[in-house]
Formats: structure tokens, C-alpha cells, sequence
């Protein structure tokens, strides 16, 4: 469903008020979705997407491949596969793909943005000159801080207490940073393209380092701006922009991996980020995260974990749609008899 452009209808009562429509749009964290709704586990091995024929396994659509040569490459085009709903919504929510939209604060802030954010300070972190880790520490956060200064971004308590053993977890696991809440995890991002920008990178990594930066942020600038619903200028943008996102971020991942540098790790919700920001009906993801509605989201899980009992796992989700359209009912109609 797009939105009404003519100016002629839009806004226009719907059989003249004598109707009401309740359209639902599912919308929460992965790890929420599974946990509560009764949907497959995004983290398992061989888990499926549940929005295309990708998967996490050694098939030839396996998104966590970032070869350039890549099987899953292909399904970067809605058209073909992703235009049949996959059988997890049939089964399991009892709507439709449609119906579901990530939520960003989670997908992106909390899934791909830590991953970034500590690939890119550990990778700023060895570009300084040769002293002991420590004291290049201090003196990248020197430049964090002044960045944020100039930027006139707000610094947060966290954010200044950021040390290397947050992002860097030893010669076997990715770049992470861990430590910091999502709001905190975004404002580090323009403030490290800053400082990469005077770094003035000019090795091929360091270049798509900064490239993939620089890509991130204008597709934040392009939600920020937008409406409720996207344009179809800004929808092209924005899949424009996130098209060159993914494949700077496969090329990055695997030129790194090549190296045997553990930086730039291409998690699920990477894969997921797609979706959430091309295949969305042309609703702007800003638009229904959670950060005013975390307390909402804590109502429905209640509420998922009260229709449990007596009710197969795949039909839960379903179940907890159809009661909370009752409850929703209930709540408009007592409210029109009291404003009569």
C-alpha cells in the first residue's frame, strides 16, 4: 500500500465515516519476533530470511558469503523472488510479508552499526603513529571529542568512556562495539566519518571504509528528512543508495577477510537491512521503530506470552493479531460512546 498523492481523494472520509479500516503493520526486533511470536530463530545456522529465499547456510543464496561472485547477490532485485510471500507468513503470522517491517533502531543501530563503529575505530586506531595502544587511544579520543564538538553533535557519558577493549575483542572475533545504546551508536557515526575524513585514507580498505561511512549517513539523511511515507524520489534514492551500501560492505568484508582481518563482520541483520530499507511498501523505517514505544512493546509481549497456552507455536502470532484487534475495538468504541 502506497500513499494517496491525489489531491482530490487523499484524506477523503471512507464511506462517509461509516467505515473504519484497521491496517496492520508488524513490526519489532528479531530477536523479539522470535522470541515471542513464535518465528524462526534469525541467528540459527542454517536460518532462513524471512522475507527472500536467502539464507544462512552453505546453499547458493547464502548471504553471509561475500564473494564477489556470490549467489545471494542476485536477490538484491524485489522483482522476481521477492515478490511471493515466503511460507514463514503463511504458516506463522497467518498475514503476509507485507505486513512486517523491521524495526531500525534494532536492526541498524543495534545490529549493523556496532560492528562499523568498532571496525572503524580499530582500524583508525592502528593508522595513527607507532606509540603504545594507550596513548593512540587518547589521542583518537581527542579527535572523537573534537569532532563532536564541531559537529554539534551532544556527547554522551558513555560515549567518552569509550576504551579499546570495547571494540577490540582479541585476534578471533570481529570488531564490535559493545557497551553502548543505540542513540549512542548512531551519533558516532557522523563523528567518525569526521575523523576519517582527516585522516584522509588512501589504502584500497581504508577507502571503502570511508566510502561505506559516507554511505550510511546519507541514507540516514535521507530518513531523517522524510515524511511518514517515502516519495518515489526518495524511494529511488534510498534504494539507490542502500544497493551501493551492501555491495561496498560485501566488497569491504571480504577484501578484509582476504587479508585475515577480522573487521567489517557482515552479521544477519546486515542482510535485513535491505528489506527494512528497499522492500517496504515505501514507509519510511524512521517511522515505527521503537524509541517512543519501547513501553508498547513491552505491553504486546505480555500479550503474546498470554495467548501461548493451548495454542500450537506456529499459530501464536496469528492468535495475538486477532486479540489484539478485539482489545483495539473495544478501546475505539468505548471511547466514541463517551465523546456522544
Amino acid at each position: 500500500m502506497y500513499a494517496n498523492d491525489d489531491e482530490a481523494t487523499a484524506g477523503v472520509e471512507i464511506g462517509h465515516g461509516a467505515w473504519v479500516a484497521w491496517i496492520f503493520l508488524v513490526t519489532c526486533d528479531l530477536d523479539a519476533a522470535a522470541n515471542h511470536f513464535a518465528s524462526p530463530h534469525w541467528a540459527k545456522k542454517d536460518a532462513n530470511c524471512w522475507c527472500c529465499p536467502a539464507a544462512a547456510n552453505d546453499g547458493p543464496f547464502n548471504y553471509r558469503n561475500c564473494a564477489p561472485d556470490a549467489g545471494h547477490r542476485c536477490l538484491h532485485n524485489p522483482a522476481s523472488e521477492m515478490a511471493a510471500d515466503h511460507p514463514v507468513w503463511k504458516k506463522i503470522v497467518g498475514l503476509c510479508r507485507a505486513s512486517y517491517l523491521g524495526d531500525h533502531m534494532h536492526t541498524v543501530y543495534q545490529g549493523v552499526l556496532p560492528h562499523m563503529n568498532g571496525s572503524v575505530l580499530k582500524g583508525l586506531l592502528e593508522t595513527m603513529p607507532e606509540t603504545s595502544k594507550p596513548r593512540r587511544m587518547v589521542e583518537l579520543m581527542k579527535k572523537i571529542k573534537a569532532a563532536y564538538k564541531a559537529l554539534g553533535i551532544p556527547t554522551f557519558e558513555q560515549v567518552n568512556r569509550i576504551t579499546v577493549d570495547m571494540f577490540d575483542h582479541g585476534p578471533s572475533e570481529f570488531a564490535e562495539l559493545r557497551g553502548l545504546r543505540a542513540y549512542e551508536q548512531k551519533s558516532l557515526l557522523p563523528v567518525l566519518l569526521q575523523v576519517a575524513r582527516e585522516e584522509k585514507p588512501d589504502g584500497y580498505t581504508e577507502l571503502k571504509m570511508f566510502d561505506l561511512l559516507e554511505c550510511l549517513d546519507e541514507i540516514e539523511n535521507v530518513l531523517s528528512v522524510a515524511g511518514f511515507w517515502l516519495t518515489e524520489p526518495e524511494r529511488r534514492k534510498l534504494k539507490e543508495l542502500t544497493e551501493r551500501f551492501q555491495k561496498l560492505h560485501e566488497d569491504v568484508t571480504f577484501e578484509c577477510l582476504s587479508n585475515g582481518e577480522l573487521l567489517f563482520n557482515y552479521v544477519t541483520k546486515t542482510h535485513y537491512m535491505w528489506h527494512l530499507l528497499v522492500d517496504n511498501g515505501g514507509l519510511n523505517p524512521h517511522a515505527v521503530w521503537c524509541f517512543c514505544f519501547e513501553d508498547f512493546l513491552r505491553h504486546v509481549i505480555r500479550c503474546s506470552r498470554a495467548c501461548t497456552a493451548g495454542t500450537p507455536v506456529e499459530l501464536v502470532g496469528a492468535r495475538v493479531v486477532r486479540q489484539y484487534a478485539v482489545a483495539l475495538d473495544h478501546s475505539v468504541s468505548v471511547d466514541r460512546v463517551e465523546r456522544r
